[in-house]
């Protein structure tokens, strides 16, 4: 039977809660480190993910953020949104939505920031899981992934690589967008979001005024 796997999965997983300019930035940053990959967006299960890291389930719905994501990368050539995550498919757990993937893909690639180095070796499956996939680290703030390395990470050093993350996107992250809208200051990251994503803000804003009135 012939192999009719594609070649190289590059997977930017989080919340997107909701999805920023920073996080499409990953994703041409990772495109242009693996120009034959498709890059795959993975948003996380907001239940599973506010168990464990306490993430507001109520700002943007499950339907909201998946169309919010394929609007913000509909530009780029290869990129794409998978709901896995959020239907159950995958549980949730990093190490099953890889082996999920894996059975589409040759490699798989993890997009990562440098903020998640320390908790590595907690993950489900981690001694596994780093030795079976290439991790694209993007650093921020000065920090790169030798100013962050770990005993975990050093024995899996030959499966990471550094990326660095354009500096007019280092300070914007998707909790500093909730704090604006929640303040009533959208103005203030209306750079910060693709322009699909900041509609939607004014048009929710508009809604909640007219439900509150």
């Amino acid at each position: 039977m012939l192999n009719d796997k594609k070649d190289t999965a590059v997977l930017i997983m989080g919340t997107f809660n909701p999805i920023t300019k920073a996080h499409v930035a990953l994703g041409i940053g990772a495109k242009e480190k693996f120009p034959e990959a498709d890059v795959i967006y993975v948003p996380s299960n907001l239940s599973f993910m506010k168990g464990w890291k306490k993430v507001d389930d109520d700002f943007i719905s499950d339907d909201e953020r998946i169309e919010l994501i394929r609007e913000s990368i509909s530009d780029y050539a290869d990129f794409s949104v998978t709901d896995i995550e959020i239907t159950g498919v995958s549980d949730g757990r990093t190490y099953n939505t890889v082996q999920f993937i894996k059975k589409s893909y040759e490699n798989v690639v993890m997009v990562m920031g440098i903020d998640k180095l320390n908790e590595l070796d907690r993950w489900y499956n981690a001694e596994q899981l780093f030795s079976e996939i290439q991790v694209l680290v993007f650093g921020r703030n000065g920090e790169n992934l030798e100013s962050m390395m770990t005993d975990f990470i050093r024995k899996h050093r030959d499966n990471f690589r550094d990326a660095s993350m354009p500096e007019c996107y280092e300070y914007i992250s998707s909790t500093a967008v909730r704090d604006a809208v929640g303040a009533d200051k959208l103005k203030e990251i209306e750079n910060d979001v693709p322009e699909k994503v900041y509609s939607f803000l004014i048009n929710k804003r508009e809604i909640n005024y007219e439900h509150n009135s």
